[in-house]
């Protein structure tokens, strides 16, 4: 027979244990649903890129061909994969003035201070809705995580001091840091050990199609391609909460990314820009919807690409 104290301690008995499952499922969840790192390229997807923009007028060259005629090839890849110095780079940026034009030789000066005031004040969100986007996912860890994955030399913390980048991603995988450029597979594998998660679960979002399949190759989860949209979808973009084709896009595809199981057998992509001059509206509709659509070309190294047509599916 059973003493009160029996019968009181069975209900609290019972609790605990339902309080056990309940975290031991909470912890199966957690481990069978791991989290996402989404790795951002820096110039030319998040931020302006002066060297292909005015980086010439800033030396006094005419033209941006003739800027490249007299730059050293090999000097600033090198500088990005932390083997020249700062003080090094001012001696190897130009080519020996010997070899070079009377004209190209006038210009080939390179002033340190002078420069890195130049690239302070050149960095700029490229568009107006990149910070709202980097809020945004921000806002989702730590579901997933946000950093960076550049190809840039120490520069890049003049980046953080202009813009602040921090606020919404680590600098995880900067190629003066780790020794090695995108595309080399070994960048790709470093970036995923510096976060701490499976290469399955990297999503790269860049802007060179090199660098995409270097991701695919090395087994990024995926990679999204990312040279904006067409001028023929702006207008109708305005209306977005963000204000920018690219930043709005761009927010499509990493939620796409987000929601979808990287790591079970199947990843859908589709890719508008071969009905938008002939249905604009129709294509906006499937960008608003944010369905399986987006206004990019994604890639995955587990499934093949699949293109969208005018056809329903």
């Amino acid at each position: 027979m059973r003493s009160s104290a029996d019968d009181h301690s069975a209900p609290v008995s019972g609790a605990s244990d339902q309080q056990d499952q309940a975290e031991y499922q909470s912890m199966r969840v957690a481990a069978s649903t791991p989290s996402k790192a989404f790795f951002f390229d820096i110039m030319g997807t998040l931020v302006r890129d002066p060297f292909f923009e005015d980086m010439y007028r800033h030396f006094g060259f005419a033209t941006h061909a003739d800027f490249i005629a007299a730059k050293h090839p090999e000097t600033w890849i090198r500088f990005e994969r932390g083997e020249v110095s700062a003080t090094e780079l001012a001696r190897l940026f130009f080519r020996p003035r010997q070899t070079l034009s009377p004209a190209l030789a006038r210009y080939a000066k390179f002033d340190p201070d002078r420069f890195e005031s130049y690239l302070r004040d050149s960095y700029a969100f490229l568009d107006e809705g990149m910070e709202s986007l980097l809020a945004w996912l921000a806002s989702k860890r730590p579901r997933y995580t946000v950093h960076a994955f550049s190809n840039y030399p120490r520069y890049y913390r003049l980046i953080e001091e202009k813009l602040n980048l921090s606020r919404y991603l680590q600098w995880t995988a900067v190629s003066c840091e780790i020794g090695v450029r995108k595309p080399a597979p070994e960048a790709y594998i470093e970036a995923a050990r510096r976060a701490g998660v499976p290469l399955s679960h990297c999503v790269l979002i860049d802007d060179q199609q090199r660098n995409i399949e270097g991701a695919r190759k090395a087994g990024f989860g995926a990679a999204i391609l990312f040279p904006g949209t067409s001028a023929s979808l702006w207008p109708q973009l305005r209306a977005s909460p963000i204000r920018s084709r690219r930043a709005l896009t761009m927010q499509l595809a990493v939620k796409k990314c987000s929601r979808s199981g990287m790591v079970a057998n199947r990843l859908r992509y589709d890719h508008l820009s071969a009905i938008e001059q002939r249905r604009p509206k129709r294509c906006m509709r499937h960008l608003m919807k944010t369905r399986h659509r987006c206004h990019i070309t994604m890639m995955n190294n587990l499934v093949s690409k699949e293109v969208f047509t005018d056809r329903e599916r």
